[in-house]
């Protein structure tokens, strides 16, 4: 049986997330976090294809690393007023969520267009 991600490309991307926590202005709590989170989803997804993991690896990444702080205030929203919710781990509850969710929305284009239309009002 076949291994589903070889050593040197989790090498690469743990690596490639390394060299994203020195970057100035980048909290690199949310950007492990981010990665944590897209590991999780690409572990946990069953599509076949390489690149379409790869794909997916990617947006799921960028999403945890642009809609940690939203996450964050969503779940302190959310919880008892007592707890504080770390950006860090809502990256990686939202880049688990955010391709899910696309997923979800553009399977059924119905289901999609109609979310839309929510937004523009009934005429």
């Amino acid at each position: 049986m076949s291994e589903p991600v070889t050593t040197s490309t989790a090498t690469a991307y743990v690596f490639t997330a390394g060299l994203l926590t020195l970057l100035p202005g980048v909290d690199p709590g949310v950007v492990i976090g981010a990665f944590t989170g897209s590991l999780l989803f690409i572990i946990s997804d069953d599509s076949s294809g390489h690149w379409r993991k790869a794909g997916l690896f990617i947006i799921s990444f960028l999403g945890g690393l642009l809609c940690a702080q939203w996450a964050a205030n969503l779940l302190s929203l959310a919880l008892p007023s007592t707890i504080a919710v770390n950006p860090a781990m809502a990256s990686i509850i939202a880049a688990a969520s955010v391709v899910r969710l696309l997923q979800k929305l553009t399977s059924e284009p119905d289901t999609l267009l109609d979310f839309i239309r929510s937004f523009r009002g009934k005429k």
